[in-house]
């Protein structure tokens, strides 16, 4: 005999009489099984029951009354942790936290409270989202949907996505949330591995202002001579970049951090390379990623400080090393040459005059002091004796 209560069908299976008086049974026992036959609703309970009336009448008319109850044991949804992994500069990825389909998915159980959208909320750190709408995580962004599917792109405008090289790596790490039919949950985690990719080799060049001439600025040693000549200054630019981010330079040995590059125009920085200063005073950014400059000049003035000690030369050098490094730890370097023309004397010819028994004459060819003398130009390179020779050619007036 089968009784349906609606919950579970419970059959009668047996009955096996323990005494009996006259043929007719006094006591006995009644083996059953109970079969649940649909799941229960049993929101934020563990467990419930489906209880029995039971009735006992004997032949003399007397009766007695208990009840069976059957303990039902709710089914819990299990969620199992997945992952996936994207790369850097690469396009976005799928996957599914609730069904296996790739590698990194984990199939999670809803349990017998089943229903079609088991995913019912996704959170990142303290940061809750919306199923179906798009969650900024630290380095990109995850579309979950109700069905477990979701993408993943990675935001590559991020500067500490962008400074990644090849080998390296970062972790994003969502929370999802199971839910069965009767609003029992489980939670687990996705994780988005993103594996970096490098960009390129950071560049750091003196732009060359000087074309076949050597070096890339020329100065002058004729503009220490004068107030008024300013040729022991010129300026030029310095082209740098870093596809991953720049993160320092250095010019002549001294370090410059991407934040002192940018306040350049209210804080110029002077370095003394011994024949001269070089004094940075803009920085001008031509592209940037998450906001740190991939890409720029820098404009440079160069002023010589003294004169060169050059024999035989009409020119000499000053080269200031330069280097980058980028956000990602990669460096490279360059060097910018400035040509120093060389100074050189102007000797201008002078004249006097002396009489037949007449005294000595005076006068002085370097400096100007009687009528006949014409003042020289030592220059740049000057000394306490300028005049080394003296030669003669007689000639005579008639």
């Amino acid at each position: 005999m089968s009784i349906n209560t609606g919950k579970g069908i419970l059959t009668l299976t047996n009955y096996n009489s323990s005494s009996q008086v006259g043929g007719i049974s006094t006591s006995g026992t009644i083996s059953y099984s109970y079969t649940l036959s649909v799941a229960q609703n049993t929101p934020a309970a563990i467990d419930s029951t489906d209880v029995f009336s039971l009735t006992i009448q004997d032949v003399g008319g007397a009766e007695n009354s208990s009840s069976l109850t059957i303990q039902i044991v709710d089914d819990t949804p299990t969620a199992n942790d997945d992952s996936n992994t994207v790369t850097e500069d690469g396009i976005a990825i799928n996957g599914n936290v609730y069904v296996a389909g790739s590698s990194g998915d984990v199939a999670d159980r809803q349990g017998a409270d089943s229903n079609a959208t088991p995913i019912t909320g996704i959170s990142h750190g303290a940061t809750n989202g919306t199923i179906g709408v798009a969650l900024a995580g630290n380095y990109g962004n995850l579309v979950l949907n109700a069905n477990g599917s979701y993408s993943y792109a990675v935001d590559n405008n991020n500067a500490v996505v962008n400074t990644l090289k090849t080998g390296e790596s970062l972790t994003e790490i969502y929370t999802y949330t199971l839910t069965d039919a009767d609003g029992d949950t489980d939670t687990a985690t996705l994780i988005i591995t993103i594996n970096g990719n490098t960009d390129g080799a950071p560049s750091i060049q003196a732009v060359d202002g000087n074309a076949s001439a050597t070096g890339e600025t020329t100065v002058f040693e004729a503009g220490l001579t004068s107030v008024g000549d300013t040729s022991e200054t010129n300026t030029g630019t310095i082209a740098i970049s870093a596809a991953d981010g720049i993160q320092s330079i250095s010019i002549g040995g001294t370090t410059v951090s991407l934040a002192q590059l940018n306040n350049l125009g209210a804080t110029p920085i002077t370095i003394n390379t011994g024949k001269g200063e070089i004094t940075l005073i803009g920085y001008s950014s031509s592209s940037s990623v998450g906001g740190v400059s991939t890409s720029g000049i820098i404009s440079y003035s160069y002023t010589l400080t003294a004169a060169q000690n050059t024999p035989g030369a009409t020119e000499s050098t000053d080269i200031v090393s330069l280097s980058i490094q980028d956000a990602g730890g990669s460096s490279n370097t360059g060097s910018l040459t400035i040509q120093i023309i060389d100074d050189i004397p102007t000797a201008n010819n002078d004249t006097n005059s002396v009489t037949e028994d007449g005294v000595a004459i005076n006068g002085n060819v370097y400096a100007a002091g009687s009528a006949g003398d014409v003042a020289d130009r030592q220059g740049a390179d000057s000394t306490a004796t300028p005049i080394t020779g003296i030669s003669m050619v007689p000639t005579m007036a008639r």
